[in-house]
């Protein structure tokens, strides 16, 4: 068994221990929910690990509840109130983790020497310990504040590649995510709503948002390049920024790498919505005005569109045939559009023209209930013939 030990210089009060719900974690420090001492001696107990608190040692006592075996935990001679089932999910490295971030949050450290100091908590490990794995990469669970670049007081990033492929909250590790990632991206939580009472991201969702918020807004051309040029099946290519307006170097570096064919092609359209480089962007070429005109005429016996509010260029470095700009009121067709036939130029055009004129948006339910109600428009007509 190779023992660990976790020591500050404070001293500890069973209750901490005894009783669910019980933090005296002060403004600043990484625990604050009560219960992470507990779920991680729950996890080292049914783990074959043994656990001592300045010598004294935690133990169980078996006992049955309504026909059914637990294991309760004991500090000394007294009952923890939980059991060993605690945290049934937990791994290792979550057990290190609220260890370490308890010694550290009193001035403390972890060693594989037994210190001279107020309060040790000692963990023997058997050989194949996953704890014991922890506490050798104990670097990249609770990460110093010198990997991180802040590019805002709302998220930090670094290329240090033994840190990709998790969430980090206040530098400290919260999760695997689902696929791998390119940086490592550490959330500050100012509002301490990130994290479940497990200390595991609640919405990864909700920290991709704000890591797209704040790529789209930085001035740093170095990680807004390595983001939109993350390759494909990566955590970084699935941003999407929706919802930000992005910066001048933002766009400019998106813009410049338009024509590359690992843009993330969401952030050029981003690009395009609020105006491009220099107006939309677009280059304007001389359209076939006889099938625009014919386009228009067809489209229009269900949205009124006329050729003049409508503007031909190239292409749009990414497989699209038109798009409309709120900002600028603009519609623009690709040449592509035309190549493709009447058929396509005229879906594009009626598409571009019910977004620009009655405000339905790709992919939203009201554009759904909007050409549903068309297509029943008709149907009924005809059956009426």
């Amino acid at each position: 068994m190779t023992p660990i030990y976790f020591f500050n210089p404070t001293d500890f009060d069973p209750r901490t221990f005894l009783f669910l719900g019980v933090s005296v974690k002060r403004g600043g420090s990484i625990g604050r929910f009560g219960t992470g001492l507990k779920y991680a001696i729950a996890w080292l107990l049914r783990n074959q690990h043994e656990v001592l608190i300045n010598s004294t040692p935690i133990t169980t006592r078996q006992e049955e509840v309504r026909g059914k075996l637990f294991d309760l935990v004991y500090f000394g001679d007294q009952p923890a109130g939980f059991t060993t089932d605690l945290g049934p999910d937990w791994e290792g490295w979550m057990a290190f983790r609220e260890l370490y971030a308890n010694a550290l949050d009193e001035g403390g450290e972890v060693g594989l020497s037994r210190p001279n100091s107020t309060t040790v908590v000692e963990v023997r490990c058997p050989p194949d310990s996953t704890f014991l794995a922890a506490f050798k990469e104990r670097d990249r669970i609770i990460v110093p504040r010198t990997e991180w670049t802040f590019e805002s007081n709302l998220i930090g990033t670094s290329t240090n590649n033994a840190l990709r492929g998790h969430f980090y909250v206040r530098g400290v590790r919260a999760g695997k995510m689902a696929v791998p990632s390119i940086l490592a991206w550490n959330h500050t939580d100012p509002n301490n709503d990130m994290l479940s009472e497990e200390r595991l991201i609640k919405s990864p969702i909700t920290f991709r948002w704000n890591a797209e918020s704040v790529v789209a807004m930085s001035n740093n051309p170095n990680l807004i390049r390595t983001v939109v040029l993350a390759p494909r099946g990566t955590w970084e290519s699935e941003f999407k920024f929706d919802f930000t307006e992005p910066s001048q170097t933002f766009t400019e570096v998106v813009w410049e790498l338009r024509s590359n064919p690992a843009l993330n092609q969401t952030a050029l359209e981003r690009v395009r919505e609020v105006g491009g480089k220099q107006g939309t962007g677009y280059t304007p070429i001389q359209a076939d005005e006889w099938m625009l005109a014919a386009a228009c005429k067809i489209a229009s016996k269900v949205q009124p569109i006329l050729p003049n509010e409508i503007q031909v260029t190239a292409d749009f470095g990414y497989p699209t045939l038109g798009l409309y700009h709120p900002r600028t009121g603009e519609i623009w067709l690709s040449r592509d559009a035309f190549r493709r036939g009447m058929h396509d130029l005229v879906a594009t055009v009626l598409e571009e023209a019910i977004h620009k004129h009655r405000g339905l948006e790709d992919k939203s339910r009201a554009m759904q209930e909007y050409l549903f109600g068309l297509v029943v428009e008709y149907l009924m007509k005809e059956e009426e013939k």
